[in-house]
């Protein structure tokens, strides 16, 4: 079966109950639209679910690639400005 989520969001527990009532198994293959990270505190373990199975197949949405955006900037120029536009995202 071919299936489809987006807008996670960080919500990793709402994330495994679907997974087990559409009983998601290797047969299936999952297309996740985007929105992974943000706002629930389970974004990173969403990723590294899926990072772990073969057909779960992520493509980047808006907060994904604001993220994504944001690091590398920090990691290059990491001002006091930035930070403060930014604050939501960075981890203390």
């Amino acid at each position: 079966m071919i299936y489809a989520m987006s807008d996670l969001h960080g919500c990793y527990d709402l994330y495994i109950k679907m997974l087990e009532k559409i009983n998601f198994s290797e047969k299936d293959t999952l297309y996740i639209l985007g929105d992974v990270i943000d706002r629930g505190d389970g974004g990173i373990k969403i990723l590294l679910d899926m990072m772990e199975r073969k057909n779960i197949i992520p493509l980047l949405g808006n907060h994904d690639y604001t993220c994504a955006y944001l690091l590398k900037r920090l990691k290059s120029k990491a001002t006091p400005e930035l930070k403060e536009i930014f604050k939501d995202w960075l981890c203390d």
